[in-house]
């Protein structure tokens, strides 16, 4: 075998695996474009499913006043009012016995001045089925 046929085979080759490749690389990118297809279909149920949990509670308003003369205080004063805004004025005031002894609340031993956090499963109102959201 010359040269010259040597080369037209190593040439065939390296062209045999540019086209295996290549059909790899597409495959790869279909298969990704479908995955992106796949994961904006989930994301857009989960939005549809909690907005239609929670759309009573997702409240949206404006804020305006035309006594501002600067753009950046007018700015600062809505960010302010939207941070009083974003938290609910709920307080909670509850007595506690030690806890700890209860077999549910294994753990759970609170002194004097302690601060915990507590859930409340009333507070976004109940399913349709009468379970707490």
């Amino acid at each position: 075998m010359d040269v010259f046929q040597r080369n037209h085979a190593n040439y065939a080759g390296l062209a045999k695996k540019a086209k295996e490749q290549k059909e790899i690389y597409e495959n790869k990118l279909i298969d990704l474009y479908t995955k992106s297809d796949e994961m904006v279909r989930m994301k857009n149920g989960l939005n549809a499913l909690f907005f239609k949990k929670y759309y009573r509670f997702i409240q949206e308003g404006s804020w305006k006043d035309d006594n501002y003369m600067d753009d950046t205080l007018y700015y600062l004063d809505a960010l302010a009012v939207a941070r009083t805004s974003a938290f609910p004025k709920v307080t909670y005031d509850i007595q506690v016995i030690d806890l700890e002894n209860l077999n549910d609340y294994k753990g759970y031993n609170f002194g004097i001045g302690d601060k915990t956090y507590i859930e409340d499963t009333e507070f976004f109102g109940y399913t349709p089925s009468g379970k707490p959201y």
